[in-house]
């Protein structure tokens, strides 16, 4: 075999670093790679830094391009790498899509239950109906959005 033989068949990934979601960052790296370095609390810091973006070298150990410095690097991995990102997770109150995996074509707007993670009843109540996705409203809340966010629950 030549050495300068292309291997198409290993996948690189990244993923950005998420603020408060470090333990998920590692696990999603962890799970698409060949990470070997094991967890601890002080990667934290880097884990949780969206600045920063975070890939496993070929020893399978955690390195960040952090893009205020790394542009041209940065560009190449984005465009060339496979990106990972962790599932949605809105916040309370948050006004988003959502939706169950058995009824693709059906999709709600609600009020987003962050205490019982499913949404808020029609009537403003905490603990209304569950889904299994959930995704961001983009856009303006309409008006009847606006009044009914000062009747959710606390």
């Amino acid at each position: 075999m030549s050495k300068n033989k292309k291997i198409d068949n290993i996948k690189h990934y990244y993923i950005w670093g998420v603020p408060g979601r470090g333990k998920e960052v590692y696990e999603m790296l962890k799970s698409n790679s060949g990470l070997k370095q094991l967890y601890g609390d002080t990667y934290l810091s880097i884990l949780e830094n969206e600045k920063l973006l975070l890939y496993i070298d070929t020893r399978g150990t955690i390195l960040a391009l952090d893009k205020r410095n790394d542009k041209d690097i940065m560009d190449l991995v984005i465009g060339n790498w496979i990106e990972l990102k962790l599932p949605y997770i809105p916040k309370d109150k948050e006004f988003v899509w959502a939706y169950n995996s058995d009824n693709p074509c059906i999709k709600s707007l609600i009020f987003y239950d962050a205490k019982h993670n499913c949404s808020f009843t029609g009537i403003g109540e905490r603990n209304g109906y569950c889904y299994t996705h959930y995704a961001p409203f983009e856009g303006e809340l309409p008006q009847w959005a606006k009044v009914a966010l000062n009747k959710l629950e606390d």
